[in-house]
């Protein structure tokens, strides 16, 4: 085979000259290709930000809107519902104690919400910015030998192009804050907290052993030394909580501490459950028991002294219907005539002084107790009559109680030498419960 000519190699070197060409003006169309598409998805990026800014910018206005609202004190427990993921907005259409009350729930932490937003907005974009160049890679090793100079080029020529997106003005997270809406009807749970503190921590101190242990009574209770001239204090404080809790309230004694001190400090606020049981409560139930135990044993001196009871604790509507009730009673039982009975004398008890009892108030409970004072000779002296059952019946009458009741007044008084029959055991009143 001879030779290519002069021409023939000519004509195959402008062949191959025309394909070099050729892949050099494919590859500076695909340059174009691919900065038309980094570039729509960069707006696309960028809208994904815009909408990120925008939600992040209501945030944080939310956020200044109830901080003004709950205040200064509050701030710790609203970063935290924040942070937490909690719906600031919601929260803005809460009244003020509801606000508060919800926040109560939250740990308070000092860490900023509103400051994190920088923070949190340098991530977005961080993450977005990554995505456009990954975009921008795509176009990345798609060259020959012969046109990687132009993949270079384009490279960067596509980066400078497209760039970074707008991450917008900067979030002013400034709080300026004082110390929130007033309310007489709520106090959060800090202010409960810090009066329970002060209960225990500054009117009486714990005490502790050597090693710093706390020293127990016989009920397993931490023992206390009680600061100078503050027994009484105590005393009426915890006498008010118990109250509390017999009226209803439904947290733990501590907690009726801390908002029966409150009550006391700040006149504003509102503690009706001090003054005023509700139907249901511990206090109701237990007089309620007391009334039908009388009701069963036609107490009707008992039955009038508890729904007195009843009107003292504000339970009106329930004293009014139990009233009525009474009143039913006794007006039945005075119309009906009365038995014809014997009736004998008797010299061994004075008929002019028959024993009685009446109702003495402890506290928020109540006993039964003397009509009038029986010393000890007195009693003693009582203990060697023999009681007849003219006398059992004498302290029936003015009691208005069976005969077994007449007799447990009748050993209040010291009596002991009682007529023989068999004794039916009456039931208890209160049970001795306050």
């Amino acid at each position: 085979m001879g030779l290519l000519s002069s021409r023939t190699f000519r004509q195959i070197a402008l062949g191959a000259a025309g394909r070099y060409q050729e892949k050099r003006q494919t590859m500076r169309d695909r340059i174009d290709e691919y900065r038309e598409r980094a570039l729509t998805q960069k707006d696309k990026i960028q809208e994904k930000y815009n909408e990120f800014y925008d939600e992040e910018k209501d945030k944080v206005n939310d956020f200044k809107f109830v901080a003004t609202k709950v205040g200064q004190s509050y701030l710790p427990q609203l970063n935290s519902f924040a942070t937490a993921g909690g719906d600031l907005v919601s929260l803005n259409n809460m009244g003020i104690d509801d606000i508060r009350r919800t926040l109560d729930n939250y740990k308070p932490i000092e860490d900023s919400y509103v400051g994190g937003s920088k923070e949190r907005l340098k991530l977005k974009s961080n993450e977005l910015n990554q995505n456009l160049q990954d975009q921008v890679g795509l176009f990345k090793g798609t060259s020959t030998l012969f046109t990687r100079d132009i993949e270079e080029r384009g490279m960067k020529d596509i980066q400078a192009t497209v760039g970074t997106i707008d991450t917008g003005k900067p979030i002013d997270t400034r709080v300026s804050v004082g110390e929130g809406m007033r309310s007489g009807t709520f106090v959060g749970q800090s202010k409960i907290s810090a009066n329970i503190d002060y209960f225990y921590n500054t009117l009486q101190t714990p005490i502790l052993d050597a090693a710093d242990r706390p020293i127990l009574d016989e009920f397993g209770k931490q023992k206390y030394d009680v600061a100078p001239g503050q027994q009484d204090t105590i005393d009426k404080i915890t006498e008010q909580a118990e109250t509390l809790i017999a009226n209803g309230f439904e947290g733990s004694l501590d907690q009726a501490i801390g908002n029966v001190i409150e009550a006391e400090n700040n006149q504003d606020y509102n503690l009706p459950m001090l003054t005023t049981a509700v139907e249901g409560s511990p206090i109701d139930v237990r007089i309620t028991n007391a009334y039908n135990e009388a009701k069963n044993q036609n107490q009707t001196t008992t039955m009038q002294q508890l729904i007195d009871m009843f009107r003292d604790r504000g339970l009106v509507a329930k004293a009014d219907k139990l009233q009525q009730e009474l009143d039913d009673i006794v007006t039945k039982t005075t119309d009906e005539p009365e038995p014809e009975t014997e009736t004998t004398t008797t010299t061994t008890q004075p008929t002019e002084d028959v024993p009685g009892t009446k109702v003495e108030r402890q506290g928020k409970g109540a006993k039964i107790v003397t009509e009038d004072y029986i010393s000890p000779e007195q009693k003693d002296a009582n203990s060697q009559v023999d009681v007849t059952e003219e006398f059992i019946k004498q302290v029936m009458e003015k009691n208005d109680v069976n005969r077994d009741k007449a007799i447990d007044i009748l050993k209040m008084y010291g009596y002991t030498k009682f007529p023989q029959t068999e004794k039916t055991k009456s039931p208890p009143f209160l049970k001795g419960k306050k």
